[in-house]
């Protein structure tokens, strides 16, 4: 029965009010189907048939009406999406932190001695007289540093390495390639 709605559904698109389905029975893949060709209400008609002037009604208005199984059970749906949602969310997070830690742990014990100083608001001049570097030599050390934290500049070494700023995958990041 879906079927036959989705295919007038999808020819009178725009032309009609939302319809309300009043079913026989109660089959899921009709309720999926239905709603997402945009019915407005599916009662069943052994149980709940008296609600069919207020569903068309509600359905004017531009709200719904659902039998209360299919209306529990659209709720535990969107309980069990939220949920799935916030999981990827939280992994995503780990991962992220995960691969940011990995970085970090890429760089020389050097090339953390002078992320250290430059992060302790030094320039590159202060960092090299204080290891005993030439200039070219910790921009040497830097150019390193932002290919393994992919980042493009100095600020965005500092935050990156400060936790405040996450490094973009090497995809992202224009003129570097892996």
């Amino acid at each position: 029965m879906a079927q036959r709605l989705r295919c007038f559904s999808d020819k009178m698109e725009g032309l009609l009010p939302p319809a309300v389905v009043l079913a026989h029975g109660l089959d899921w893949d009709d309720v999926r189907l239905a709603l997402d060709s945009g019915a407005a209400g599916y009662l069943l008609e052994n149980r709940y048939a008296y609600l069919l002037a207020e569903a068309l009604w509600c359905a004017a208005r531009g709200s719904s009406i659902l039998d209360p199984e299919i209306a529990a059970e659209q709720v535990r749906v969107a309980v069990r999406a939220r949920a799935d949602e916030e999981e990827r969310t939280r992994t995503t997070e780990r991962t992220k932190s995960a691969t940011s830690a990995d970085r970090l742990r890429q760089l020389s014990r050097r090339e953390r001695q002078i992320m250290e100083l430059l992060v302790s608001g030094r320039g590159v001049s202060d960092v090299a007289r204080e290891l005993f570097l030439t200039d070219k030599t910790v921009r040497n050390y830097l150019s390193r540093i932002y290919v393994k934290l992919n980042a493009r500049c100095l600020s965005e070494a500092i935050l990156y390495w400060l936790g405040h700023l996450d490094a973009p995958s090497a995809t992202d990041t224009p003129g570097i390639q892996t």
